[in-house]
């Protein structure tokens, strides 16, 4: 009687099926609000609006790719990680759409915004020119809204100022307004 001992390094001997395609992707909606609603958001929390648009864009990279990530982190340091955002977001548009891709301008748009973001940590004059950083932002956000339009597939997520963004906005011109004050009025207080 002779032993058939099974060989554990061989492969498998059932027919495979031929790869599945990669999915579609499906449901992407990248976070591309109207500029005025940027605009207001982002000067009326001076510049922390910046951190809910990286989120909310990473998220959606995060579901489209299918990949672990942590928005939350790569938001708090978009100074670093804006270039991939935007690379990221460039790819997606392009893959959803079948196209070439969108041109972004994500390299440049990401250095203007890592410099005007650094400007905050400069001398007091200097300083002020930080107000200036979600302008590559926008600038990203406006082509992403472009490229949207003239897609008849929906690729893009905004919406109309809640409840909370108003409430943001209120709270942000008052503290806007009472740093300025202090600013300009040192002595009157």
């Amino acid at each position: 009687m002779e032993l058939q001992a099974e060989n554990p390094y061989q492969s498998p001997r059932a027919p495979l099926d031929s790869a599945p395609a990669a999915p579609a992707i499906r449901g992407l909606l990248l976070y591309a609000p109207p500029a005025w609603k940027f605009l207001l958001l982002s000067f009326s929390t001076l510049n922390l609006y910046l951190l809910i648009w990286f989120y909310r864009n990473w998220v959606a990279v995060r579901r489209a790719r299918q990949v672990s990530l942590s928005p939350v982190a790569r938001a708090f340091f978009s100074d670093v990680t804006a270039y991939f955002c935007f690379k990221q977001m460039e790819d997606l548009l392009a893959k959803r759409l079948e196209r070439q891709s969108v041109q972004l301008h994500g390299g440049l748009m990401a250095l203007l915004y890592l410099a005007l973001s650094v400007m905050a940590y400069t001398p007091d004059p200097f300083s002020m020119i930080a107000i200036l950083a979600p302008l590559p932002v926008l600038w990203v956000n406006l082509r992403v809204r472009a490229t949207a339009r003239s897609s008849a597939e929906d690729v893009c997520a905004d919406g109309r100022l809640s409840w909370g963004a108003w409430t943001l906005v209120v709270l942000g011109f008052c503290l806007f307004a009472l740093g300025w004050g202090v600013e300009f009025f040192p002595d009157s207080a």
